[in-house]
């Protein structure tokens, strides 16, 4: 898009070529990015703390902003060490006392967030039984059944152990994952919110990962469900299919 505005273009990613890029990128156990924000100006060390690979490329764009109004480099890097979560239902992961580690992504969803909260999931969850909850992808028009299936087969190609999928309206994503032929993993489908918690109370076990994704209210009350440990789900059912 750069040849077609007259406007000063700052390219800003992990290209060669690009102005503000980061290098050495590594994940804590919490999904947590670390980098080395590279510039002409020099170079500074980035410790973010939040979570998901995908929050590079956030942090960089503000850096390249931040760069372009004369912000000092070390300001910077201090200042993105600094960022933390405002909004709620996004990247937040929290541990339950029972040794199960929850990631709400829950605010909303399309096939592009939902790759990407997948890939910290298995982030986050290696050497760990990951779980992915995943609800109905709004507002995909024509690619509606397309979209769900590629959240699915992504799923599985990317190893994660079980997939919960919320609702007829989503149930493209149990198809896509049951159709990748090498996944060692399972998938179900649940009725509604209601049967997903119930499903879940029943099969956590300590040390889980669990993800939970789906445009706004589809899977909500699946992660305040999971916020409490005690009590029971009332309504739906599985469906295998």
């Amino acid at each position: 898009m750069a040849s077609r505005t007259g406007a000063a273009v700052v390219l800003a990613g992990e290209a060669d070529d690009a102005a503000v890029r980061a290098v050495d990128v590594s994940l804590d156990d919490r999904g947590r990015p670390s980098f080395t924000l590279s510039t002409a100006e020099g170079h500074v060390p980035v410790a973010l703390r939040v979570s998901g690979r995908h929050q590079v490329g956030n942090a960089l764009l503000a850096a390249a902003v931040a760069r372009a109004a004369g912000m000092p480099l070390a300001e910077v890097g201090a200042a993105l060490g600094e960022v933390t979560l405002v909004s709620t239902r996004r990247m937040d992961v929290f541990d339950r006392p029972d040794g199960v580690t929850v990631i709400d992504d829950s605010y909303n969803a399309n096939p592009a967030s939902t790759a990407a909260a997948l890939r910290a999931l298995v982030a986050i969850g290696q050497g760990r039984r990951q779980i992915a909850v995943l609800g109905y992808l709004a507002e995909l028009g024509e690619r509606e059944r397309d979209g769900h299936e590629e959240v699915g087969r992504l799923a599985a190609e990317l190893g994660v152990d079980l997939v919960v999928v919320v609702s007829d309206a989503a149930a493209g994503i149990h198809d896509g994952a049951t159709s990748v032929a090498h996944w060692g993993g399972d998938s179900v489908l649940v009725t509604d919110q209601a049967a997903a918690l119930g499903w879940l109370r029943e099969q956590l076990r300590a040390g889980d990962v669990v993800l939970v994704k789906g445009s706004r209210y589809r899977t909500w009350d699946v992660v305040d469900g999971l916020r409490v440990l005690d009590g029971s789900a009332k309504g739906g059912e599985v469906v295998t299919r």
